[in-house]
């Protein structure tokens, strides 16, 4: 008896130390948050069963989520093993009704709604979450990913495909409240779970941007209303629908954060009153369905020119206005002033010096003066400016000048960003006549002191001028300080005395050629003489009518993309590329390639030719100094090369095309899709003689047309490849 109880005493220990052979490492005692800030992928989550109510729609936002588990075993022969269920509401009502089982995981792009109740995660709907027209062996699938040796393991949550199995990806899954249990064991039958909610949501705050310098005039009441789509020139957000964003509206100083009435709603409107009159501060809010906010500073200028509020005084003026730039100091020309008394005309006259004069008894009620100027919006604005915003925002040379700060806003949303560079690229090459957000000069009161240099936008710098009477009289000189937007360099002309220009020339080598009627040649665009570049721009003008542009093929140039180029109009194409870093282009280095097609016989060198319009043709060294631009025409050289045409065409599968070299040689070959990416390239040494090249069938993702393009030489070569599914 007594050994009967030793045995059950033993078995008892035994058992009480396997169950202490798991030790689970990282099992979080709080739900977890899952941060997101990318904008909704509409290929991923989208479907009828789903649905997120708070932005009315089937298509739920998405965010990364990484989730990995780690456990350990203590006991000698043990074998770990780690599987998942991860419990999803898909449709927003609070209830988990999906379950990912990673013991019997879901086919590739879907999930099984509704199978939560089901015996062992069996059933359900089969519902895809990847809607992406890609084979399905690219299709995403939920996996499990498991490192480690036997007795210490670490699992994650992943995705990948059919065709890529040991490629992992970290899963996007949709915002909402979800939640996963790890279910871990080993060999000798110990079982032991971990689980935790998890949270996917949007984290990123909307974007608003405000209208500057509303003015209007106070009603026969005394007061007047204003709303918050008023101040808004434009509000963005990640997820949440334009429409839904929650607008709110309160004048500067009269409390903080989202600005709530009494009822706790957005606060829509603010009212001004006659104690109001001049310019106002107003602070405009922006609310997403998650609760992020932004914010922007703007203002309003309060008038009576009616005198309603009783404000109309006589006054003797005897000022002077001048609009000097910020950097130099020079006399701003043609400038428009606003009237304190607007309807006495001519009340400025100009000076003999560019500044304007006014000495006259008045009667006036608006006691602010601003100045404008909105012509020539190019004026200043080059490759150097693009390349010090860009060192701005990349931090590896801040701009130091708070009126270069402000002039670096481009689209005046008081930061500056990439689309500041953008909008300015847009507006070199012929995208825009005129800044769409922002005017072409910018006027500040010169006695203004910025409370942050290093940022003008943390406050309103005023763009007013405050008159005042002393004993009835307005005296004295008046200054601003002027700042060409997109100019961040100072090289803006201010007046009208162009600057003189003694620069030197480089020049664009093309090769010189004779074409037929019908005949199409590719025409590379090179440098003539080795150097290093900050980048270039010119425009080309040919006759459309003789010439017809069909591609512009890239060089080697880092950072050329579908924004260097651009045709305004057929006959004319502008090129703009820069980089932060200059970059050494040697004579044989292509800039471009143009594909041309002859519509009449025609000799290139006669037919293409440096526009003379908006972009002026120029390049910046290494070391910033310009360059003006002018081309040169060589003889085409000779040359046996010979490149075949993709046979066959069109194909459903793999192409292959002729070469024939003179001796060996580098060989390149490049496939475009429709949109104009590089989908597909190789580098290879072409032998002498004869030979065939292989375009595999991995180089077409899906079936359309193609461009091709191959480099063996100085001999270049390329066309369209059809691709049938």
């Amino acid at each position: 008896m007594r050994n009967l109880l030793n045995i059950l005493l033993l078995l008892a220990f035994a058992n009480s130390l396997a169950g202490q052979c798991l030790q689970l490492q990282n099992c979080p005692a709080a739900p977890q948050v899952f941060c997101d800030s990318t904008a909704n992928d509409s290929l991923f989550w989208n479907h009828p069963l789903f649905a997120a109510p708070n932005y009315l729609t089937i298509n739920l936002p998405e965010g990364q989520t990484d989730l990995c588990f780690s456990a350990a075993d203590t006991c000698a022969g043990a074998n770990l093993d780690i599987q998942y269920l991860l419990f999803l509401d898909l449709n927003g009502d609070g209830d988990r009704e999906t379950v990912v089982n990673s013991a019997d995981l879901p086919p590739a792009g879907t999930v099984f709604f509704g199978n939560a109740g089901n015996p062992n995660y069996s059933g359900g709907t089969a519902a895809a979450f990847d809607i992406r027209q890609v084979p399905g062996g690219e299709r995403f699938r939920f996996a499990l990913e498991t490192s480690g040796d036997p007795a210490n393991r670490t699992a994650c949550i992943r995705w990948n495909t059919a065709d890529a199995p040991s490629d992992y990806e970290t899963p996007q899954l949709p915002y909402g409240s979800h939640l996963v249990k790890w279910v871990v064991s080993n060999g000798l039958g110990d079982v032991d779970t971990c689980t935790y909610e998890i949270e996917v949501k949007d984290c990123l705050p909307p974007l608003v941007v405000c209208l500057n310098g509303l003015s209007v005039n106070i009603m026969p009441t005394g007061m007047i209303t204003l709303w918050a789509t008023d101040f808004l020139q434009y509000a963005e957000d990640n997820t949440t629908p334009g429409i839904m964003l929650e607008m709110a509206i309160r004048i500067d100083g009269n409390g903080t954060g989202f600005p709530l009435d009494s009822q706790g709603n957005p606060q829509q409107s603010a009212t001004f009153n006659c104690n109001h009159l001049g310019s106002q501060p107003v602070e405009l809010w922006v609310r997403d369905l998650a609760g992020n906010t932004d914010s922007c500073m703007t203002w309003v200028v309060i008038e009576d020119p009616a005198g309603f509020c009783g404000g109309n005084i006589q006054v003797y003026i005897n000022a002077r206005v001048c609009a000097r730039q910020w950097c130099t100091g020079a006399v701003v020309s043609d400038v428009t002033l606003s009237n304190p008394a607007p309807w006495i005309p001519d009340f400025w006259q100009l000076y003999s010096d560019g500044c304007y004069v006014a000495e006259r008894d008045t009667t006036i009620s608006n006691l602010e003066l601003t100045v404008s100027k909105n012509d020539d919006p190019l004026n200043g604005i080059d490759i150097l400016d693009l390349v010090a915003v860009s060192k701005h925002i990349l931090g590896l040379e801040p701009l130091a000048n708070p009126y270069a700060l402000v002039a670096a806003d481009v689209n005046n949303s008081r930061s500056i960003t990439t689309f500041d560079i953008v909008e300015s690229r847009r507006l070199l090459t012929g995208v825009y006549d005129v800044f769409p957000s922002n005017s072409s000069w910018r006027f500040l009161d010169a006695d203004f002191v910025f409370p942050n240099p290093n940022n003008p936008f943390q406050g309103i710098f005023p763009e007013i001028k405050q008159l005042v009477p002393v004993n009835d009289t307005i005296a004295g000189d008046f200054e601003f300080q002027a700042i060409k937007i997109g100019d961040v360099n100072c090289s803006a002309i201010p007046n009208f005395a162009p600057a003189p220009d003694d620069r030197a020339v480089a020049y664009l080598d093309l090769a010189t050629r004779t074409l037929a009627a019908g005949e199409t040649v590719e025409v590379p665009i090179r440098f003539a003489e080795t150097g290093a570049w900050l980048g270039f721009q010119f425009g080309l003008q040919f006759d459309p009518e003789i010439l017809v542009l069909e591609a512009v093929l890239p060089g080697s140039l880092p950072g050329w993309d579908a924004q260097t180029t651009f045709q305004p109009h057929p006959g004319l194409l502008n090129v703009l590329w820069f980089d932060t870093d200059p970059h050494l282009v040697s004579q044989e280095k292509t800039l471009c390639t143009l594909r041309l097609r002859a519509l009449a016989p025609v000799d290139l060198s006669a037919a293409l030719q440096l526009a003379d319009g908006r972009l002026r043709a120029e390049a910046f060294t290494g070391t910033a100094e310009a360059r003006n631009l002018q081309l040169q025409f060589s003889p085409t050289p000779p040359t046996t090369i010979r490149i075949g045409q993709p046979l066959p065409n069109p194909t459903t599968g793999s192409a292959r095309l002729a070469l024939e070299l003179p001796e060996p040689m580098p060989v390149q070959l490049d496939m475009w899709d429709a949109r104009g990416r590089l989908v597909w390239s190789q580098n290879l040494q072409g032998e002498t003689g004869f030979q065939t090249l292989d375009l595999p069938e991995s180089a077409f993702p899906a079936g359309g047309v193609y461009l091709w393009r191959v480099i063996a030489g100085t001999a270049l070569h390329s066309g369209r490849l059809v691709v049938r599914p």
